[in-house]
């Protein structure tokens, strides 16, 4: 780097980040700093803190560094940096990315270098933010090819297939056995040894990355922790995330012991995991979040279920059951599961409830004089068919139209460039700086019907929805992740909400805006009856589900 280089690795390393940036940065001008510099300033900046005003001076850092040494490795390092860190930068609310020139700086350090891993894992994140899922398949692709086959490009991949329908299940099935052929096992003298717990209560464990931030996951594990009988059960949750939040010490109040695994390599995960001796694991992850399959597959407990997280089957051996219902996984289709399927008699999961107020609200049709769709469901969920089947239930119902909103601040232009092409761009409406879960829910109010995607379903959306009394408008799938909204309204009793196919899905949408005497009576038979119904019934749905916990011990 330069004759200071000894002094920047010392204080590097013995964490002394203001003294390394002020020794760099009165070195020398800013324009004559090298790529290393400006990459060790970038990366020193983030970690004192990783606040915007730091984020903005660090991406300046990393693209100067880049653009100074193009044809060095040091010069490609900025790039994965500075193409990362865009990606949390788009986080922020009220900030912009420039994708064109992001783009352009990957492509021509792709032409010029070839395939490089890192580089590929930089601008798949990128596609990821900008809710480009066939990008990122391309991009997971070309690295299985380079013979990339480590548990989270595998998963990933996979995962990513849950979007669109150009797979069958038989395809989930293949590749997944390809993940458990790749994924790797210890070598048995390095593992602590498997025992049985020898206690009266049964030791359950819950392995999750995702026990933060009001998750998705959270409203559903919620039901049964809340309503466990605590004389009969042990329960263990393992997070494997970076920090705990108000969340996260929420639900260390609901059992017995919690740990963080997520700084743990593997083997040390397993070993401790396998120490504490527990019963049956449930993997609340699958393919999607920080997944750690190779935690299952080397088994640390003797029974492990996939449940919640990831609604397919992972193909990992070590995974001897999956939670499903009669809705999701027909009897013919079991064999395209490497699981063992456990049928809940009713649904898969059960929704805690949400601490705003239910009130019937006036249906919104009424003042409005037209009828208002909503999807808030991640954009990544919203393929070229549901955009074209959305679009065509727009042209057909005068006036009518469509609220968009994501989970989370997600990149719109894909979306608005596709409804423009089909000519309803005027009638959709995208609500992106929505943060509080209030104004989330209170943004229900404004909606007569809310639509489905598919084939990756809404689940905690759709409960939401009905919680705040909206009906949604579902298709019938054809695996497990494509039958969530069959099962949820066939556990609600909107059986005439489940279409048979897109031609179907438009028409049931016309048929309410036609039929409105109908619509009225089916958000009253909601309002009046959801809390009743499997979909919030959580002691009914907690019983049940440790009967069948029990039964498998036995």
């Amino acid at each position: 780097m330069n004759n200071n280089s000894t002094e920047y690795k010392k204080l590097f390393q013995e964490k002394k980040y203001s003294e390394l940036m002020f020794l760099i940065e009165r070195s020398k001008n800013h324009q004559d700093l090298l790529a290393g510099e400006h990459n060790l300033l970038g990366i020193t900046r983030l970690l004192i803190e990783k606040n915007k005003k730091n984020i903005l001076l660090s991406l300046d850092n990393f693209e100067n560094g880049y653009l100074k040494e193009k044809k060095t490795k040091i010069g490609l390092d900025n790039l994965k940096n500075f193409i990362n860190l865009n990606v949390d930068l788009y986080k922020i609310p009220n900030t912009d990315i420039d994708i064109k020139k992001i783009l352009n700086y990957f492509q021509e350090a792709k032409n010029f270098w070839g395939y490089d891993k890192n580089l590929m894992l930089a601008i798949k994140r990128f596609y990821w933010r900008l809710n480009e899922v066939k990008k990122v398949q391309h991009v997971l692709s070309e690295m299985i090819n380079n013979q990339e086959h480590d548990s989270t490009t595998l998963c990933s991949y996979i995962y990513s297939k849950g979007f669109d329908d150009d797979w069958s299940q038989e395809d989930f099935f293949k590749f997944s056995k390809f993940i458990q052929e790749k994924t790797p096992l210890f070598k048995e003298e390095e593992l602590t040894n498997l025992k049985s717990n020898k206690n009266k209560k049964l030791k359950l464990a819950f392995l999750s990355g995702d026990i933060r931030s009001n998750h998705s996951v959270t409203y559903f594990l919620k039901t049964i922790l809340f309503n466990y009988d605590k004389s009969d059960f042990e329960i263990y949750l393992y997070f494997n995330h970076e920090n705990d939040d108000e969340t996260t010490e929420d639900f260390k109040k609901l059992v017995n012991h919690s740990k963080n695994i997520n700084n743990l390599n593997d083997l040390d995960a397993i070993n401790t995991i396998r120490s504490d001796e527990v019963d049956i694991a449930f993997d609340l992850m699958g393919a999607t979040s920080s997944h750690r399959e190779i935690l299952f597959k080397n088994r640390i407990a003797p029974v492990q279920i996939n449940w919640i997280g990831y609604c397919n089957t992972i193909g990992l051996n070590g995974n001897d059951y999956i939670l499903a219902d009669p809705y999701l996984i027909k009897k013919d289709e079991e064999k395209l599961y490497s699981e063992k399927i456990i049928y809940l008699p009713e649904i898969w999961n059960c929704h805690s409830g949400l601490k705003s107020e239910r009130k019937e609200a006036t249906v919104p049709f009424i003042k409005n004089k037209y009828l208002t769709f909503c999807s808030f469901n991640n954009f990544c969920k919203i393929n070229d068919k549901v955009i074209l089947a959305w679009s065509e239930i727009l042209k057909k119902i005068k006036n009518s139209r469509l609220i968009l909103k994501p989970s989370g601040r997600s990149h719109s232009s894909r979306l608005k460039n596709a409804f423009q092409k089909n000519g309803v761009e005027k009638s959709v409406y995208f609500y992106e700086n929505i943060r509080s879960v209030d104004d989330h829910l209170k943004l229900y109010n404004e909606v007569d019907v809310a639509l489905d995607t598919f084939p990756y379903n809404g689940v905690t959306t759709s409960f939401e929805a009905i919680w705040m009394g909206v009906p949604v408008l579902t298709m019938k799938g054809y695996n497990f992740n494509s039958r969530c909204g069959e099962s949820i309204n066939n556990n609600i009793g909107l059986t005439n909400l489940i279409a048979s196919n897109i031609d179907d899905y438009v028409s049931i949408a016309h048929d309410l805006s036609v039929n409105t005497d109908k619509l009225i009576k089916i958000r009253k038979q909601i309002f009046q009856n959801a809390l009743k119904t499997p979909l919030f019934d959580g002691k009914n749905f907690t019983t049940k589900f440790f009967k069948i916990i029990e039964d498998l011990n036995k």
